[in-house]
């Protein structure tokens, strides 16, 4: 039975999964990725063989994403396993999917905002919700912008976003908040929107 590892580390809170058949086990790593991430990887692979690893690729914590990804490099240097990678803007897009079914396949635009850690920055991503699951050739817009620069942006669209208090900032009606997003929606990110090529997605 094909054993699926899955784990964020990009933002406060690390949260690590293992896929087995339908059944699926997850635990919250807590926020010292560096200290909790391996110990919880080892409680959730204990006696059983990962085949695949799905982890977050930034943007996001510098820190984190570079743990991330030598942890699983090394888990495949023992085991052999595949590698994928997942940005954090589609783990957002895909959980809010999840959360709102209306929206799958609907003919709107949506922008992903995130926190950078940075002064008066965020990490920004539009996307066609439409073809989001079903064109791998899709071209998303992708930028670290000032936050007084979002409102150009964000017209006409849905917005997605961990900021609580961007709501100063934008007035979109369909405006959603998510604040912790969960390693288990990795599992259901669609094929197309995976990297086989695990770099880590920074902005200068």
């Amino acid at each position: 039975m094909a054993q699926i590892l899955a784990y964020d580390t990009c933002f406060s809170n690390c949260s690590v999964s293992l896929k087995s058949g339908n059944g699926v086990t997850s635990i919250d790593a807590g926020a010292n990725t560096f200290q909790n991430l391996v110990p919880t990887i080892n409680v959730l692979t204990k006696n059983t063989s990962v085949e695949r690893i799905i982890i977050t690729i930034g943007p996001g914590s510098f820190t984190g994403v570079r743990i991330g990804i030598a942890t699983a490099l090394g888990i495949q240097a023992v085991t052999n396993c595949k590698i994928f990678g997942c940005s954090t803007f589609d783990l957002f897009i895909t959980q809010f999917l999840q959360e709102n079914n209306k929206f799958v396949n609907a003919e709107k635009q949506v922008v992903v905002v995130l926190e950078s850690k940075r002064r008066g920055l965020v990490y920004f991503q539009k996307t066609n919700l439409k073809k989001f699951y079903t064109d791998s050739s899709i071209h998303d817009e992708k930028a670290l912008l000032k936050i007084d620069e979002l409102p150009k942006y964000t017209k006409d669209t849905v917005l997605i976003t961990n900021i609580k208090n961007i709501y100063d900032t934008i007035t979109n009606k369909e405006m959603f908040y998510i604040e912790n997003t969960s390693s288990k929606t990795l599992f259901n990110v669609s094929e197309n929107r995976l990297m086989s090529s695990i770099k880590p997605i920074y902005f200068s």
